[in-house]
């Protein structure tokens, strides 16, 4: 397909001219006209002149793309080594505090243990010492 358009201009002429117009005014009036439209289509060398940008223009958003791809997966593979060491460190501290809290809770209930045996044993010195009184 070549980039020129099938236009009769003797048809056109000849119709301007029926029209009133002069065959020079509607001569001229015709170059203009082609003029005109053959600067306003697209040849196939401007077409694939664009098909060309267009593909390099998709090549370099799939290159940004890829990079872009690459920054988060290496971001995401970064806040999991963090969270994981977070988890890690916050687990430690946990475990830390209940081994804390349990040797805590042990010193007061054997505390409590020694201090109810001493009331116990106090409790029943006391009734001992009295039950021979009595007699």
């Amino acid at each position: 397909m070549s980039g020129a358009i099938a236009f009769d201009t003797y048809a056109f002429v000849k119709k301007m001219r029926d029209a009133g117009f002069s065959e020079p005014q509607a001569a001229i009036q015709a170059e203009a006209l082609m003029a005109l439209v053959e600067d306003r289509l697209a040849t196939k060398t401007d077409l694939a002149r664009v098909e060309a940008e267009l593909k390099r223009d998709i090549k370099e958003l799939d290159v940004r793309i890829a990079t872009v791809e690459a920054n988060l997966k290496r971001d995401i593979k970064e806040l999991e080594i963090r969270l994981e060491a977070r988890i890690t460190t916050e687990s430690a501290t946990l475990r830390k505090e209940i081994a804390e809290t349990k040797a805590d809770l042990i010193k007061w209930m054997v505390g409590l243990a020694v201090a109810q045996l001493g009331l116990v044993g106090g409790l029943l010195l006391a009734i001992l010492r009295a039950i021979p009184a009595a007699h």
